[in-house]
């Protein structure tokens, strides 16, 4: 996958996004100035999905997780549809050295 091959995509990311925050407005929301970036609107709602199943895995019980998440619904839709897509959009934006 993408994201595991090019290791140094957080550094960049993360580069990236701290210039980005400075441009958002003081007490705006991050998730909020993402929604409408002009480029990374395109990834929004694939990153939030991904954002709220990983709250869920992380402060929820395993119980509460299954119940949003059931049966094959975190490959067929978390990984296959929305992960790929963000991975697309990567891959397009920071090229492989």
């Amino acid at each position: 996958m993408f994201l595991l091959e090019h290791h140094n995509f957080t550094e960049e990311t993360a580069g990236k996004t701290a210039i980005d925050r400075v441009r958002c407005t003081p007490g705006a929301k991050v998730s909020e100035y993402l929604a409408h970036h002009p480029q990374h609107s395109v990834i929004f709602k694939s990153y939030r999905q991904l954002q709220t199943a990983s709250e869920f895995a992380r402060y929820g019980s395993v119980g509460q997780f299954a119940r949003y998440y059931s049966g094959n619904m975190v490959q067929n839709t978390l990984i296959d549809v929305h992960l790929v897509e963000i991975e697309k959009y990567a891959e397009a934006e920071f090229p492989p050295l």
